[in-house]
């Protein structure tokens, strides 16, 4: 599953639309919207591995530093999002998470008992 995390990224006071302008044309963000109090920016970047999650991050961070008053990184699990439109998994990570893991077919042998 491709790794992803989200940046809770302090805007400078009117600076918000155009920050979120600027992430959502960068590699790797597949996502940028600005919240309620407009100035707070939420950013979700996804590669195919950690070095490039970590590259494509701090390229998309370093293209709106100088309008930010500071960010929270919020690193997720691997786990495919609820939300299929917002392309967080592959068709192959549907496919794997849709499978009944290992553990559930367990768990249902000894219900069976």
């Amino acid at each position: 599953m491709s790794p992803r995390v989200y940046v809770l990224l302090d805007i400078i006071a009117g600076k918000s639309g155009r920050v979120t302008q600027t992430l959502r044309s960068k590699p790797g963000v597949i996502l940028a919207d600005e919240l309620e109090d407009q100035s707070r920016v939420i950013m979700v970047v996804q590669a195919a591995d950690q070095q490039e999650l970590a590259e494509l991050t701090i390229q998309a961070i370093d293209s709106v530093e100088s309008r930010t008053d500071g960010l929270q990184l919020l690193p997720v699990k691997n786990e495919c999002s609820a939300y299929p439109s917002l392309r967080m998994c592959s068709a192959q990570d549907q496919e794997e998470q849709a499978k009944p893991s290992v553990r559930n077919k367990e768990l249902k042998e000894v219900e069976n008992v």
